[in-house]
């Protein structure tokens, strides 16, 4: 009850990685959750590193994904610190070629990021940084994308 009357403070959560064209920017966005809730995926997806205390890093993994002919592909999911990534063929059988993933389930839209940092608040995925995408999936297809210049306002 103590606890419950003071603000609750998150650690910024370390981003998955989207890569587009010769860009790689930081996700703000876990496109894979999506695919754990409609899979009921309990399971870590990597057991030995669960005991690893990574406040930055609470869902266990860092996804990285890449935008081809305007479709979302997941390409790596590695361990908090990088040190330990999973086999794609191994846990998604049969849906992976040419070493990738199509993102059919995801339909969302998403912001990424890169450039310099602007403004930092202690949670979540809220840094803002000097260049901001604002991208819209559905079933796996990026339909729409915005740009902003955050080093302008």
């Amino acid at each position: 009850m103590i606890t419950a009357s003071f603000p609750g403070y998150a650690t910024e959560q370390t981003p998955d990685r989207l890569v587009i064209g010769e860009d790689t920017l930081l996700l703000h966005a876990l496109p894979l959750e999506q695919w754990k809730a409609r899979n009921h995926w309990q399971k870590p997806f990597f057991p030995d590193s669960v005991l690893e205390i990574n406040t930055a890093c609470w869902r266990g993994y860092i996804a990285y994904w890449e935008v081809i002919d305007n479709r979302l592909y997941l390409t790596n999911i590695y361990n908090c610190n990088r040190g330990a990534k999973t086999d794609l063929n191994t846990l998604f059988p049969g849906k992976v070629q040419d070493d990738r993933m199509y993102a059919d389930w995801f339909s969302d839209t998403v912001t990424a990021y890169s450039g310099e940092l602007i403004f930092y608040e202690h949670s979540g995925f809220s840094a803002i940084y000097e260049h901001e995408w604002e991208f819209v999936f559905v079933e796996g297809r990026k339909v729409d994308e915005k740009y902003f210049d955050n080093s302008l306002s």
